[in-house]
Order: structure tokens, then C-alpha cells, then sequence
């Protein structure tokens, strides 16, 4: 429902990473932030997702429904043969076709994923706050050293400073 949906933000107002809010119709709130990057253990590009959602008077589960036919789980690493499709956090079980994580009611509960946007080959890592935030500060930086490199405008307004810096990563 678009009404219960915040308008999606740029994390420093032009970084690619992406903050939504929602809110369900049963009152369970939602944040989650994505952004995609390169990290050692494969070389697909990976799309990291840190969902936390906040339970009311009802749980929650959170699922992330995986496509492709015949996936398995091995661990925390969701795939067919020797391609990694996504690996998931603590607390995740997979069904078959989803990681599920279950949330039971007044609490508040974060979970990660990660997924390959081209399921291959892919060492085992952990998916946790600790693994996350490395991937995003390395993302930050690489984004923050690639703007400086070019030319700069300066305006005191930091709306157009973040629809400019935007625009050139994009």
C-alpha cells in the first residue's frame, strides 16, 4: 500500500544506497537499506539488504523468496550446485524456496541478506551487522574517492549539492 510506504532516500542525500519505510496494515514497522558492491568472495556483483522491522501486538516474518527451480541450503548459503544464489543472517531458515525469519510480537529484530546478481561460485562469509557495515563503508568510500577525483561545484544549497553528486555516480 503506497500510503503506508515513506518516500525512499539516498543514504547522505545522493549515495546508492537506498532507505525505505514501511509500515503494514497489522502495524509492524519496517526500515530496510540495500546497495549493491563488489567483495572478494565472488566476483558477481552483490546486493546487500539490512531489513529491520519492529513487531506490535502481532509478530512479524520477514521472507526473502529466492527465483529458480531445485535450490537448496547449505548453511546460510541459498543455491543449485556450486552457485551461491543469496546467503543469509542468523536466524533464517530456508523452506525451499524462501529464508524466512521469524519476529514474535513487541519485539524489534534485525536481519541481513546477500544476493548475487549472478548466481555463481562463492566462498562462504557471514552475513551480520559487522560484515554489512565493512561492505558499506568500503562503498562510501569508493563512491567518495571517485567524486573528488573530478571536478567540483560548490553551492550553498545542499539539496542541489546531493541531486549533483547523484547524478555523476549515477
Amino acid at each position: 500500500c503506497l500510503a503506508r510506504l515513506e518516500t525512499p532516500r539516498l543514504a547522505d542525500g545522493y549515495l546508492p544506497i537506498l532507505e525505505t519505510r514501511y509500515v503494514d496494515r497489522r502495524g509492524v514497522r519496517y526500515v530496510q537499506e540495500s546497495f549493491a558492491t563488489r567483495i572478494v568472495e565472488t566476483r558477481s556483483l552483490v546486493s546487500f539488504v539490512r531489513l529491520t522491522a519492529e513487531a506490535g501486538a502481532v509478530g512479524a516474518t520477514v521472507r526473502f523468496t529466492a527465483s529458480g527451480p531445485e535450490l537448496e541450503a547449505d548453511g546460510n548459503r541459498v543455491g543449485r550446485g556450486d552457485d551461491t544464489h543469496l546467503l543469509f543472517g542468523a536466524g533464517g531458515s530456508f523452506d525451499g524456496s524462501s529464508v524466512a525469519f521469524e519476529l514474535p510480537a513487541r519485539e524489534r529484530g534485525t536481519v541481513y541478506v546477500a544476493w548475487l546478481n549472478s548466481p555463481s561460485e562463492t566462498e562462504s562469509f557471514a552475513v551480520d551487522a559487522a560484515r554489512y557495515e565493512e561492505a558499506r563503508r568500503s562503498l562510501v568510500r569508493y563512491w567518495n574517492r571517485r567524486l573528488a577525483e573530478g571536478m567540483n561545484i560548490v553551492v550553498p544549497e545542499r539539496l542541489v549539492r546531493n541531486a549533483y553528486r547523484g547524478l555523476l555516480v549515477q
